[in-house]
């Protein structure tokens, strides 16, 4: 990589806190120009440690953390939101644009692009009090845009936002990481974090465990399938025992029967019990997604958990 591109470098970082707990332990990675990179992880992983640290809001007991941002600036988007009560919307997200040394017109222009791309230009004259939730989320994604920041750091970006929202601050994240940028965000919304992220950073007790593109990491839960089940009849209580032992998330509505294969359970020997209990019309299977794979590599993850520290 040329001196003047963008990049985030973590090498052989460890953090324990005053408390003695260790939020993370000797982790080495990093993000070039022009990836999105999706953080994800169960709770207690160290996320928000990882990116309080690359942050700069605190520092690392041992190794380092280097941040090289093409034109000096980097936006932060932390998870609860900084704003200003007494300011408006644009003047709030023009105060983060003359805090990253922004000139005054240039600050000025640059708001009113945030704005237009996080949907707030009709909000632009309200108070920031007098948002909604999802609002005020949009309004913190704005300050961390603007500048055009070639290194971008968003934890839990989508969190209030409706779909719509989701689809174009993920986005406008990939179109800022083809101008060169380098951009890691930090989310449970792994529909989201699979449509668009290119790589998957994945901790699991403070310790990085997987650093790959999306595609490669799919391809190591192959055997992680959801399926379908039409059946000729309802399944009895027999056949009900028998596919709660191969499925998770299992339900069953009518003589439909939809589920994921558990750990263990091939798709051929699946389909060989549910055959030898019963007729079926038709079966459909799906690859594994993003969600499957994240579940089966990561036991202690739930499906819509929150990290505590």
């Amino acid at each position: 990589m040329s001196g003047t591109g963008s990049l985030v470098s973590v090498e052989s970082v460890s953090k324990r806190y005053r408390n003695g707990v260790w939020g993370i332990r000797d982790a080495t990675f990093r993000l070039p120009a022009g990836r999105v990179t999706g953080l994800v992880g169960p709770n207690g992983a160290g996320k928000s440690t990882t990116l309080n640290l690359l942050g700069g809001l605190i520092r690392p007991t041992t190794g380092t953390v280097e941040l090289v941002s093409a034109n000096g600036r980097v936006g932060w988007c932390p998870q609860v939101d900084l704003i200003d009560w007494s300011l408006t919307v644009a003047e709030n997200v023009l105060l983060g644009g003359r805090l990253l040394g922004l000139g005054r017109d240039e600050a000025r222009s640059s708001t009113a692009a945030v704005l237009g791309v996080t949907g707030l230009s009709a909000c632009a004259g309200r108070n920031a009090e007098t948002l909604s939730g999802g609002q005020l989320r949009r309004m913190q994604i704005a300050r961390a845009l603007i500048g055009e920041p070639q290194v971008l750091i968003l934890d839990e970006p989508t969190s209030g936002l409706d779909p719509e929202g989701t689809d174009v601050l993920f986005g406008e994240l990939r179109a800022r990481a083809r101008h060169g940028a380098v951009v890691l965000v930090s989310s449970h919304d792994l529909h989201s974090v699979e449509s668009f992220a290119d790589d998957i950073l994945l901790l699991e007790a403070g310790t990085v465990v997987a650093h790959s593109p999306v595609q490669e990491f799919l391809a190591r839960g192959e055997e992680v399938v959801g399926v379908e089940v039409d059946l000729v009849a309802p399944p009895d209580g027999a056949l009900r025992a028998l596919l709660a032992e191969h499925l998770e998330e299992l339900s069953i509505d009518g003589s439909h029967v939809a589920g994921r294969l558990k750990p263990g359970t091939t798709t051929a020997g699946f389909l060989r019990m549910v055959l030898s209990a019963a007729e079926v019309a038709d079966f459909k299977q799906r690859t594994a997604s993003l969600r499957d794979v994240y579940l089966a590599r990561s036991p202690g993850a739930g499906p819509s958990g929150r990290e505590a520290s």
